[in-house]
Formats: C-alpha cells, structure tokens, sequence
C-alpha cells in the first residue's frame, strides 16, 4: 500500500512539471494557501475545488488519473 501511494505522489508531481509555468505558480499559491489556512479555510477550498469539478463534469480522480 505504501509503494501505491508513493507512485499517486510521484504521478502527481509529473503532472506538475506537464503545466505551464503560470499554471504551476497558481498551483503553487492555491498549495500555499491550504498549507497555511485554518482547518476551516481548509475545508472551504475543498468544497470550492469539488464544486469547481462538479461544474465541469469532471471528479478529482479523473483529472489526476
């Protein structure tokens, strides 16, 4: 179980390097931002980024996939 979750982080991370260098700065801010917030500033972006998918039609496992 340990070598899968490794391997998400390592996926993950390639993905990173695939984005556009201004993508990566956002990425790297919304990273800041969560990293820091309060566990209710936490669970407010979450909620944002899962409806932000929803709206797409896209789940959280399809985009990292």
């Amino acid at each position: 179980m340990e070598g899968q979750k490794s391997l998400r982080v390592d996926a993950l991370l390639l993905g990173f390097t695939q984005l556009p260098k201004p993508d990566q700065e956002r990425f790297l801010d919304r990273l800041n931002d969560y990293m820091f917030g309060s566990p209710g500033r936490r669970k407010q972006m979450i909620d944002l980024w899962c409806g932000s998918l929803a709206t797409s039609g896209s789940h959280a496992r399809d985009v990292h996939a």
